[in-house]
């Protein structure tokens, strides 16, 4: 278990920032939080593993985004009130044989803003599920998936409410010992080429292929 501390010091932009439909706020406070957290983790004797994670961050002057309709601008507040984010996290690590392995998690979360209200872009159920394997001595790869639900309502651009759309997205790795300290690897980031949101109205890359040398020395 542990518990600590944090704080954020508003940025400059948050502060003193100006842009079109944007004004910061020199007045804002730095965010403080207290955060707790409690766990457990098995080991067995075939290698597999198991954790199960309690955790709580509470928030005191979370700063957060304000549209002002008199001015018709945007600005920076702070939330009144703790904002708390409270959830548990399940996850496994289980050899099928000497070579591949199956990983997944699931992570349950509530939020509270300080006045009842589901912080927004925190989603309350993610899940994640993959398998690695050693294919050759050299040559290795792994698959994940990563399952996103429960998120809350959002504003778009025209100040509308609107529903946030569950999503689903894969990634897979290939990585080649090439020897001497050397590993080539690919990444292949939304293999399935998802559309998505994490912000209404602002689009997220599709499928995205990354190409690489690694050097040990």
């Amino acid at each position: 278990g542990s518990a600590g501390t944090g704080f954020r010091a508003p940025s400059i932009d948050e502060l003193y920032g100006v842009y079109p439909g944007f004004v910061g706020n020199a007045n804002l406070n730095p965010e403080t939080s207290l955060s707790y957290e409690l766990g457990v983790d098995k080991e067995y004797a075939n290698g597999a593993s198991f954790s199960l994670t309690a955790f709580q961050i509470q928030i005191e002057d979370l700063v957060t985004y304000q549209y002002d309709f008199v001015n018709a601008i945007g600005t920076l507040v702070n939330a009144p009130g703790t904002t708390n984010r409270e959830g548990v996290e399940l996850a496994f690590n289980l050899p099928v044989t000497d070579r591949v392995e199956v990983f997944g998690a699931a992570t349950l979360i509530s939020t509270d803003d300080g006045a009842g209200n589901h912080l927004a872009r925190v989603p309350g159920r993610e899940y994640m599920l993959g398998v690695s394997a050693d294919m050759t001595d050299r040559f290795s790869g792994s698959l994940t998936a990563r399952r996103v639900t429960h998120r809350p309502m959002d504003t778009d651009a025209s100040f509308t409410r609107v529903e946030m759309d569950a999503y689903t997205l894969v990634d897979m790795q290939l990585a080649y010992d090439i020897g001497n300290g050397f590993d080539a690897y690919v990444n292949v980031t939304n293999l399935l080429d998802e559309s998505y949101e994490v912000v209404p109205g602002y689009g997220t890359a599709g499928r995205s292929v990354f190409f690489g040398i690694n050097a040990s020395f």
